[in-house]
């Protein structure tokens, strides 16, 4: 009877846990993120208002360090979309080993800097769970 309702537990856990990684609740936000000496979060509204300065920053750090983060939570860098030929072709899920662990700042529609953001904490890294013995 024990070990059943261990796996009661453990099969609840796991179910909650799972709900909780699903890309409505935890997803990075649609947009651009610049890796490398950048480190630069832009949303599709302020690439847009923003656009010299964005392009500037995505140069100087390579189309390989730019994520496009799609509606859907999938994403690809933009070197992955040039050699693909296609945005669609190119977007695949995401995992917290694509963005930099130490967070973007996020740019305003009018280019001011604002808070931190961490997509890749978003998508499960850097937490650690620890496993317990239910009795």
């Amino acid at each position: 009877m024990k070990r059943m309702k261990k796996w009661a537990l453990t099969l609840a856990a796991t179910a909650l846990l799972g709900s909780f990684s699903t890309p409505a609740w935890a997803a990075p936000q649609q947009g651009f993120y610049i890796n490398g000496e950048v480190d630069r979060y832009y949303s599709i509204t302020s690439f847009v208002k923003n656009f010299e300065q964005a392009l500037e920053e995505i140069t100087d750090a390579g189309f390989g360090e730019t994520i496009y983060v799609s509606d859907d939570a999938t994403g690809a860098t933009i070197l992955e979309v040039v050699d693909e030929g296609s945005l669609f072709d190119a977007l695949h899920e995401l995992t917290a080993g694509d963005f930099e662990a130490n967070g973007y700042t996020e740019i305003d529609e009018n280019g001011d800097e604002l808070d931190l953001v961490f997509p890749g904490a978003e998508l499960g890294g850097g937490d650690d769970f620890d496993v317990i013995d239910i009795e």
